[in-house]
């Protein structure tokens, strides 16, 4: 997995034990470039989740952060998981 995703082996180990929860869209992204399915394809598995549920505003989201180069793409994915941190402690 790790050679397919470009991802180090260590990320992906952690990832599989489970202490590693936490990943960026890029790097989930990777990893389903390697297994051959789409972000939505997994979230559907996962969440029952589907592309119809999402808003406009995700889907946009996420496009934009995945056409962007890593570097900047992994920077924003940062500070808005941090606002979304900080909205959670608030709305609890």
């Amino acid at each position: 997995m790790a050679e397919y995703s470009d991802l180090s082996t260590n990320f992906i180990s952690k990832l599989e034990r489970g202490q590693k929860t936490n990943i960026n869209l890029l790097k989930l992204y990777a990893i389903c470039q390697a297994l051959g399915i789409s972000i939505s394809e997994l979230l559907q598995e996962e969440n029952n989740v589907s592309l119809e549920t999402l808003t406009p505003s995700t889907l946009r989201l996420i496009h934009e952060l995945t056409a962007m180069d890593p570097i900047p793409s992994e920077r924003i994915s940062q500070h808005i998981l941090l606002v979304l941190d900080d909205f959670k402690m608030v709305y609890k």
